[in-house]
């Protein structure tokens, strides 16, 4: 799921956050990306462990979370 959390004045973020269910009723959240407010990116799943966002591979299985806010 990809959140866009506006925070006004202050800026915000963008957030790729990945969710597991389980027995249909079960969730497990983790952020895996972060990027400044705005931000539009291209997702797309490579395999059943790894995730392409834009030029970024996360590795799903791992507690890998990029973050881009303070990058240029």
């Amino acid at each position: 799921m990809v959140i866009d959390n506006d925070q006004g004045a202050l800026g915000g973020n963008t957030i790729v956050e990945l969710e597991k269910i389980y027995f249909n009723s079960i969730k497990k959240q983790r952020i895996v990306y972060i990027d400044r407010w705005g931000k539009s990116l291209e997702i797309e799943w490579i395999d059943n462990e790894n995730v392409k966002i834009d030029e970024n591979i996360i590795n799903v299985n791992r507690k890998d979370k990029i973050d881009k806010r303070n990058s240029l």
